[in-house]
């Protein structure tokens, strides 16, 4: 193997690793309000966008320094998706009897307010793509490469929320509350849990993870009103291909999709990865519905 192809592997598989770590962070974030409250949330590439243009907003035109911009960014996000919960799903819980048109109506809602969004953000910001400074600039050696800073950076944001939401969901009382919630909603009700309360909280969660992905990926990643498809469009594939509810699954699949995307542009043009992972998601559900670490009927 030639020393340039090395080098080119060396730099792909990083930038698959913090690809990776951005669709597990919003995997984790859509799996949320999918497994919990049986919602498929088609705004979430929206609020991935309006994170990175809040954080860009702060930035440019309040004079907020990076770091202070992140975080209040993020706390916006997780107040937005508080609000999507309260205003806009709320008022369909009394279809919740029936699951099927329950889906449908909030489908049609969040896919209302993804148009919304994107709408709002062309007519505040303009189409021409923005971006962010680097958090981190220049790089660091690792030998013989040289590895962006801003990169690791994201790398270990993002690995350090997604063990955040491992240790939550497993040992607080609000994440056990929640998974509680999602697979007996009558027993956790009549043990006292806050049904409004928790649905609300995880819309919160779900959004603030989806607008510090955004914001992250914003200065290596520019911003347009729709750019968020994309990674939403990854997020879901990796929340079915891992299985829904299985989170360490759906960590997996996320890092495992990265390098794959990443990895296989060295080989295949990058405008063809998405229908070949999409290609492969709809081969594994067709062997297993459940995804490849779900369990059937969970």
């Amino acid at each position: 193997m030639s020393t340039d192809l090395t080098q080119l592997i060396t730099e792909q598989i990083i930038n698959g690793l913090v690809s990776g770590s951005m669709y597990a962070l919003m995997a984790i974030g859509f799996s949320l309000v999918w497994g919990i409250l049986g919602i498929l949330n088609f705004s979430y590439g929206s609020l991935y966008t309006l994170g990175g243009y809040i954080t860009y907003y702060l930035i440019n035109f309040q004079g907020i320094k990076l770091y202070a911009a992140l975080t209040l960014s993020t706390v916006l996000m997780f107040l937005i998706g508080v609000a999507e919960e309260r205003l806009i799903i709320r008022p369909f819980s009394r279809l919740r009897e029936d699951p099927t048109a329950y889906m449908t109506a909030t489908i049609m809602a969040t896919v209302g307010l993804s148009v919304v969004i994107e709408y709002s953000i062309f007519l505040t910001f303009g189409a021409r793509v923005k971006s962010l400074p680097l958090f981190f600039p220049g790089t660091v050696a690792f030998g013989d490469y040289q590895v962006g800073t801003q990169m690791l950076f994201v790398l270990f944001v993002s690995v350090s929320i997604i063990v955040a939401a491992v240790m939550f969901f497993k040992y607080a009382r609000l994440g056990l509350a929640m998974q509680s919630l999602a697979q007996e909603p009558l027993a956790a009700s009549l043990m006292g849990v806050n049904i409004n309360r928790i649905c609300g909280l995880t819309f919160g969660i779900s959004t603030a993870l989806a607008g510090l992905a955004g914001s992250l990926l914003a200065p290596v990643q520019s911003l347009s009103p729709s750019v968020g498809w994309l990674p939403f469009t990854y997020a879901f594939i990796v929340v079915v291909v891992g299985g829904l509810g299985n989170m360490m699954g759906i960590i997996f699949t996320g890092f495992a999709i990265g390098l794959i995307k990443s990895i296989g542009t060295i080989w295949i043009s990058p405008s063809w990865m998405l229908p070949v992972i999409f290609g492969a998601m709809f081969a594994i559900v067709v062997w297993r519905p459940q995804g490849l670490f779900g369990t059937r009927g969970g």
